[in-house]
């Protein structure tokens, strides 16, 4: 289990009391000349040989100092815990993944869109793991990151920085016998037992090999089920009703709106469908959907600027109310002020989790347990 968690806030305090483990700070202290020296403020002997839990949490109202300050700050506490700490194992938990969002190949990517839009442009988040694992990080633990919204439920994979995304995707569906069993379908039943035992021991020879490249665990947890409960709670408080619906505002959020009814027993009432063009714009299709009185949960992966989830909003009728509900809160300044507006008329509620430090979010549902569920079922260090 998990000796030490690290952090700089309440949220790590309490992921340590539910995970009955010790709690140890770190700070971003700087230079009088600007240069950033993190400081982690522990006893070298006690975190040598030990577990540790690196919390890596967001701040809501980003701007691109603070998140590249983090970012560097982030990558060098790793590397401070790893390499000069010698901790046994650094997990690092990054509740809402940064760069996360800047998931496109544009060399490759069969979107045309895509490639004219993103052109000279890096994968944010492959760049962050790099890094993370460069500096001695054995696990990455985040939450419904944007590369796998359109998955539903959490995920664990064995991810290699240093291939590219196909070949680590390939790998992982033939671990997970996807396309193994499709495979094993078009050999006549007669050969399928030797045809089995050849791609076990293929998969034996690249797990084998994946562990000499030094691979590392990329885990990735649903934050619905936080958003279920806090549903629940209204529920019980007879704020919501029981006529509810649940819609995702576009055709990636699907896998999370069908998660969330199925979390809740009730209905799923489809997406809108939208497509972003690039940066708030975004491309609708005008066909209203009516709801037919139903209460309506609206669920994303992120609330960034809100246009997403006004897009969504406008395209609704014929409801009792509409609250939306995202797993990260982001929160630019921009998105602050739409929010305020939107919860004029629009929106009864904006429902966030706890994946991004707030100070502005009336309604905040907690992923901890989630965290400490996933702990108590990996008790084995990687």
């Amino acid at each position: 289990m998990v000796d030490f968690v690290v952090g700089r806030d309440d949220f790590s305090r309490m992921l340590s009391e539910g995970l009955g483990c010790k709690y140890r700070p770190f700070d971003h202290d700087y230079h009088p000349d600007g240069e950033p020296c993190p400081i982690i403020k522990a006893d070298y002997n006690d975190i040598k040989g030990s577990h540790v839990v690196l919390v890596l949490r967001g701040e809501q109202l980003p701007d691109y100092t603070r998140v590249s300050r983090n970012l560097h700050n982030f990558s060098r506490h790793t590397g401070n815990l790893a390499y000069i700490f010698e901790a046994g194992q650094v997990d690092v938990l990054m509740p809402y993944c940064w760069l996360g969002r800047s998931d496109k190949n544009p060399k490759t990517d069969e979107d045309a869109l895509v490639r004219e839009r993103d052109q000279g442009r890096d994968v944010g988040y492959m760049w962050l793991a790099r890094a993370f694992k460069a500096q001695g990080a054995n696990r990455i633990i985040t939450f419904n990151p944007h590369f796998r919204r359109d998955k539903k439920g959490p995920f664990l994979v064995k991810w290699n920085p240093h291939l590219t995304d196909r070949e680590n995707g390939i790998i992982d569906r033939l671990r997970n016998n996807g396309d193994a069993d499709a495979l094993l379908r078009q050999i006549p039943t007669d050969y399928r037992q030797n045809a089995e035992n050849l791609i076990k021991m293929y998969l034996d020879c690249v797990d084998e090999l994946l562990e000499e490249m030094n691979s590392m665990e990329f885990v990735g947890l649903s934050g619905v089920p936080a958003l279920a409960r806090h549903s629940k709670k209204l529920y019980d408080q007879e704020v919501l009703g029981n006529n509810l619906t649940v819609m995702g505002p576009d055709l990636s959020s699907s896998s999370l709106a069908e998660e969330l009814s199925a979390e809740l027993d009730t209905e799923f009432g489809g997406v809108i469908n939208k497509k972003r063009m690039g940066g708030d714009y975004v491309r609708r299709d005008d066909k209203k959907i009516d709801v037919d009185g139903s209460e309506v949960l609206m669920v994303d992966d992120i609330y960034a600027t809100g246009g997403t989830s006004e897009t969504g909003r406008d395209n609704i009728v014929g409801d009792s109310g509409v609250d939306f509900l995202a797993v990260h809160g982001v929160f630019p300044e921009e998105g602050l002020k739409r929010a305020a507006s939107l919860l004029k008329g629009k929106f009864r509620r904006i429902v966030t989790t706890d994946t991004i430090h707030s100070k502005h979010s009336k309604y905040t549902a907690s992923v901890i347990p989630e965290i400490v569920k996933f702990y108590e079922e990996n008790e084995k260090c990687v």
